[in-house]
């Protein structure tokens, strides 16, 4: 993958929604569902070619990515075929939420050397309790139909806001920390995509889907495919600088 086909993707995406606009939302949507694979089959690529010590968090970050086209697939059942505007529907609201949840796993637990079993374990049941958690909190805020105020929708912005500042903070200190090839070239990836993801969703979220157009098939919808894209780049390159050891008053 190169960074010629990421441009080009943008551009006719953006493209596809000026020239066809009696079925913006459609195409847009077609976009909005293939950049998320996209990311998903390089972090797949790259998980299986790595072996198991180095494409964990790989193959972790691509049921993330996975699990956010699930939500634009869900999303799009809503506006195409049960005609539901509503701008915070259950289900897709869920696995928005959840696609986190294998990404803050690939952060937490890094792979260690010799590690029991049982931790692996454990750490699976504490990703499954926190995916629970949240399936319970986004169904007390907003039903499968939707948000049924705006504040309500607000909040849901919200809560996805302070998720996505969660993990770039949390792959922002992995990655100044990495002292391995494979970690840094890992945490790279997540800090780029973490970083970008968490502006174009929150300006999406709050000034377009929230503002003025609250259905997909907007101009602006081309921003959203930019962090996966950015990812997906990033995960495809093996070469990385070597990076500095860190200091060990960091990582203490």
């Amino acid at each position: 993958m190169t960074l010629l086909f990421a441009c080009v993707f943008v551009l006719l995406h953006a493209s596809a929604i000026f020239f066809l606009p009696a079925y913006a939302m459609q195409v847009s949507y077609a976009f909005l569902l293939a950049a998320p694979l996209i990311a998903a089959a390089a972090a797949l690529r790259r998980g299986l070619r790595g072996g198991w010590r180095a494409g964990r968090g790989w193959l972790l970050m691509a049921l993330g990515m996975v699990s956010w086209a699930l939500g634009m697939a869900a999303s799009l059942r809503q506006d195409l075929f049960l005609d539901n505007a509503n701008a915070a529907p259950g289900d897709s609201t869920l696995l928005f939420v959840l696609y986190g949840v294998p990404i803050v796993l690939a952060i937490s637990a890094p792979y260690v050397e010799g590690e029991s079993p049982l931790v692996r374990v454990i750490d699976a049941m504490l990703a499954l309790a926190l995916g629970y958690l949240f399936y319970v909190h986004v169904f007390s805020v907003v039903t499968l139909h939707g948000a049924g105020s705006r504040e309500q929708a607000e909040y849901m912005a919200r809560m996805l806001d302070a998720e996505n500042l969660f993990v770039l903070l949390a792959s922002a200190i992995r990655f100044s920390a990495s002292d391995r090839r494979h970690e840094f070239q890992f945490y790279r990836a997540v800090v780029t995509f973490a970083g970008l993801y968490t502006v174009t969703t929150a300006y999406y979220n709050h000034f377009v889907a929230l503002g003025d157009h609250p259905d997909f098939g907007s101009l602006r919808d081309p921003l959203v495919d930019v962090p996966f894209l950015a990812f997906a780049l990033t995960a495809w390159r093996e070469r990385a600088r070597t990076p500095r050891r860190p200091s060990p008053a960091l990582v203490r």
